[in-house]
């Protein structure tokens, strides 16, 4: 009698890891660079874009006198959304890594609300900067997280060592930093054009990251240096302790979802820090 040997109880099936293309997340991507210059684009998942449709219809309704009324309820729907994705991260974590991620939700909003705080002194009597900065760092922070959950440790497509982007043509640089935002079907286009002190560091720094990834931490203190330098000429030193604050936390939340991808985590740190020196700049 020949024995058959059963079947192999056959193994699940692993959901396959989301292509950055799939609309399973919204991805951030570096799209552009030049000379004082460089572009963002933003992509919406699938759930998130029928916010972002929210968004644009808002703003598009608003005539001057209701677009205040119009970021404050973009600003509810940002909220919103962002609290669900701190949420989604924590579930199921152990207890330590859920107090790091709350740890970091919790200095996220108290930056959020220092820079809130500053925008309102810097502009006395107009609510709308304010109303609309903090907007549009939810949005920013949502794409961000969403990002992160469904794709870390993947390569980030935001990143000047990974991603891929056109070359730009050289921008003339103002006296402060610019942006000029645009909300496009389904996605945002930010393109930045940076003072000459800045676009001149943003090229030394991103020349020097492009040959080693060892460079990263010095970009990190070069641009925090000038931070220090752009909160002191703006009259916002206020703001400058709980962005620290958040850079560290952040930092932690960083580690668990890259924990093999050290430059990684270090070039978002960098580029964190870069993006509020072009804010402050900026008057943002």
């Amino acid at each position: 009698m020949v024995r058959v040997p059963p079947n192999p109880t056959p193994k699940p099936t692993p959901e396959p890891t989301p292509e950055p293309d799939d609309g399973r997340a919204c991805v951030p991507r570096l799209t552009g660079r030049g000379e004082n210059t460089f572009e963002i684009t933003l992509d919406y998942c699938k759930d998130h874009d029928l916010v972002f449709d929210t968004m644009r219809g808002l703003l598009a309704a608003a005539d001057p006198a209701q677009e205040l009324t119009a970021w404050r309820q973009i600003y509810a729907m940002w909220n919103d959304q962002v609290n669900a994705l701190y949420a989604a991260m924590a579930q199921g974590r152990p207890d330590g890594e859920k107090a790091v991620i709350q740890a970091e939700e919790d200095a996220f909003f108290r930056q959020l609300d220092d820079r809130k705080a500053a925008l309102t002194a810097l502009y006395p009597g107009d609510e709308l900067p304010a109303e609309r900065e903090t907007a549009l760092a939810l949005m920013n922070r949502c794409v961000e997280l969403c990002y992160a959950v469904h794709f870390a440790p993947q390569d980030r497509l935001d990143s000047v060592r990974t991603g891929q982007y056109r070359a730009m043509t050289a921008a003339a640089s103002g006296a402060n930093c610019a942006r000029k935002d645009e909300y496009i079907d389904d996605h945002t286009l930010y393109t930045h054009t940076l003072c000459a002190v800045h676009g001149a560091m943003d090229q030394q720094v991103t020349g020097k990251v492009l040959q080693s990834a060892a460079a990263l931490t010095e970009g990190r203190q070069l641009w925090a240096a000038l931070l220090d330098v752009a909160y002191m000429q703006a009259g916002r030193t206020a703001e400058r302790s709980s962005f620290s604050e958040w850079i560290a936390a952040r930092e932690a939340l960083l580690a668990l979802y890259y924990p093999d991808k050290a430059d990684t985590a270090q070039e978002v740190i960098l580029n964190a820090i870069r993006q509020k020196v072009l804010e402050v700049c900026g008057g943002k």
